[in-house]
């Protein structure tokens, strides 16, 4: 009996252990809630694609910098202004301008205090111990039915009261007129102190209008019907031919250093098949993703020593093999290290719905993707060309001996631009160039060269099979890579879009959200 009572007794003191820990709990809720302020933000914009946004809170107005920078530019702005030669210039220049000087006034704001508003349901919370009082929800500038836009909005904040913001498309910071109220402006001289905004200099601020418009206005993204019907012909020539067979030399470089140099060759066949060879020119030792990596990170290593793969569709899986041993994507377990010299790669791959240019990174070449996406011959579409908005002509050019018509293929407003020189006689590709836009141009050039059209291509040439003992390899998945929780995060850095460096240690004891996206 007497266990039992014993028993008894000290579920009673569980139970009131449990309450009064619970009790505990909700007052150190309670006191944090009186003691801190609270803004729930919400996005309700239809028309902001996609529906994502950066944002912080400010202690002061930013208005007014945003005046003084844009006085401060105003010399460099009616230059580029007088300089244009339609409506569509202008509207870019204005652009830059309102967008350049309206993103300077977050140059103060660190990473951990920018953050990311989706529409998705419940928003997104900040809380602070800070000081209370007038506070600004400030975003940068997105584009909402293709004008520039951003929110700017005041508020009381109260320790201990929570308020909820929603941000809409009644309720945006009128930028344009802004900027016009700065232009028309007179100089005064109590405007003296405001012409030197928050230490920004005029030559900074000119630099960086400078980069913005480093795509030259006369090459805005104006559609032009002949130039769009070269690029449709070529697209429709790979598309209506029974066969295709060319050979590709292809570079890539950034910051004026080659990152890769490789030849690939391309044979495409009705219905359903497809042959890549891709080989690296780069011959010294040292793996080349390894190599990329180091060369990021400012380290000097030797370029690697000369590989890459095969890519086949037998119709309808896809096999990748290897010229020698397969590359090193981070690190290997030690049964998969035993496999480099004798695995493949297999997927499925449907008619239509496959991308060679996706899985040519695999073959190890040191290439990325190819401007042109070999599988447009099958039908496919890349994801790019939604957001193409503009095919201009640049005239007739020689490649070797082919008169070829040349045109500049802008994407999402010049972020990404395609040059290519098409043969006049099959519409085809003969030179190609492409620069990416980010902090830096990334710039790939591509020359074909022994291309043939309707020719015979053997089915032989698109069968293949493992060797006997050969092993299936897959890439690791994210959730077989992702740390254990409770585990200490590997320190590194990373270069930002600005050029600078942001080292994960800089944020211990604070929660990172790492956001990985792409445009274009």
């Amino acid at each position: 009996m007497i266990p039992r009572i014993s028993a008894v007794f000290a579920f009673v003191l569980t139970i009131v252990a449990g309450s009064l820990g619970s009790l505990a709990q909700d007052k150190n809720i309670e006191h944090s809630q009186r003691s801190t302020w609270r803004i729930t933000l919400n996005l309700d914009a239809p028309n902001l694609a996609p529906p994502a946004l950066q944002w912080a809170v400010l202690d002061k107005d930013p208005v007014p910098g945003f005046r003084a920078r844009i006085k401060m530019s105003q010399g460099f702005y009616q230059t580029q202004l007088d300089q244009a030669k339609n409506e569509a210039q202008k509207e870019l220049l204005r652009s830059v301008q309102m967008t350049v000087n309206w993103d300077l006034g977050f140059r103060e704001v660190t990473g951990d205090q920018l953050y990311l508003l989706t529409g998705a349901p419940g928003g997104n919370s900040l809380s602070s111990s800070g000081l209370a009082g007038k506070k600004w929800i400030v975003t940068k500038i997105v584009r909402i039915k293709e004008k520039p836009v951003c929110w700017c909005l005041p508020v009381e904040v109260k320790t201990g009261e929570p308020i909820k913001v929603t941000l809409t498309e009644d309720n945006v910071f009128d930028l344009g007129a802004a900027m016009e109220d700065a232009l028309a402006a007179e100089k005064k001289t109590d405007d003296k102190t405001e012409s030197k905004p928050d230490g920004v200099k005029e030559s900074s601020l000119i630099k960086a209008m400078e980069k913005a418009l480093h795509v030259d206005t006369a090459a805005s993204s104006l559609d032009e019907p002949a130039a769009h019907a070269l690029y449709n012909q070529m697209v429709e020539a790979m598309r209506k031919a029974d066969s295709l067979s060319y050979v590709s030399h292809y570079t890539w470089e950034a910051k004026g250093r080659v990152l890769g140099d490789c030849t690939y060759r391309v044979w495409l066949k009705k219905p359903n098949y497809f042959r890549v060879e891709a080989e690296s020119a780069l011959q010294n030792k040292g793996d080349i993703l390894a190599w990329l990596k180091n060369y990021f990170r400012h380290e000097t290593q030797s370029a690697p020593e000369k590989r890459g793969g095969i890519l086949i569709g037998d119709g309808r899986t896809l096999w990748i093999y290897w010229l020698g041993a397969r590359p090193q994507w981070g690190e290997e377990s030690e049964a998969d290290q035993k496999t480099r010299l004798s695995s493949y790669m297999k997927k499925p791959a449907p008619p239509g719905g496959h991308s060679i240019g996706h899985e040519v990174g695999y073959l190890g070449a040191g290439m990325s993707m190819p401007i042109i996406d070999p599988s447009t011959f099958h039908g496919y579409t890349d994801s790019l060309q939604p957001y193409l908005d503009g095919v201009k002509g640049m005239g007739v050019e020689k490649v070797g001996d082919e008169d070829c018509d040349k045109i500049e293929v802008s994407i999402m407003k010049h972020q990404r631009s395609w040059f290519l020189w098409l043969s006049k006689t099959d519409h085809l590709p003969r030179k190609l160039n492409e620069i990416v836009r980010v902090s830096y141009d990334l710039i790939i050039n591509e020359e074909w060269s022994a291309i043939t059209l309707n020719g015979e291509i053997p089915d032989t040439q698109f069968a293949w099979k493992p060797p006997e003992g050969w092993t299936q390899w897959k890439m690791p998945t994210p959730e077989e890579r992702l740390l254990k929780p409770g585990a200490k995060a590997p320190d590194f850095d990373l270069a930002s879009a600005d050029g600078s460096q942001i080292k994960l240690s800089d944020y211990r004891d604070k929660v990172v959200w790492l956001y990985i996206w792409r445009a274009g």
